[in-house]
């Protein structure tokens, strides 16, 4: 079977260019779509770490929209931002009715 279709990107132009607006509803999208579920990969429970806390958002929302190898130097990157809707899909639909998803 082939994916539906991807979540739509979230793009920082849809909000005029108003970077603290923007990357609110894209940790509003991250709330509804993987803070307030639960995934699970191979049968091993996926787990939300809250802490550290930065700008009042998740330690896993910063994990998931920056890039970088250690934790305390990652850097926002404008393309997760986009995608923040796709983890939770590609764990929740994907995983099991995707063809040629890459793991």
């Amino acid at each position: 079977m082939q994916c539906e279709t991807i979540p739509n990107l979230i793009e920082l132009d849809t909000y005029n260019g108003d970077y603290e607006q923007y990357e609110n509803a894209v940790y509003n999208a991250y709330k509804i779509t993987f803070e307030n579920n639960q995934f699970y990969f191979r049968g091993k429970r996926i787990a939300h770490k809250k802490h550290p806390l930065y700008k009042d958002k998740s330690g896993t929302f910063w994990h998931i929209i920056s890039d970088g190898p250690q934790e305390e130097t990652r850097l926002p990157d404008l393309r997760r931002y986009e995608r923040i809707q796709w983890p939770a899909y590609l764990l929740s639909y994907c995983q099991l009715n995707c063809d040629k998803l890459l793991i």
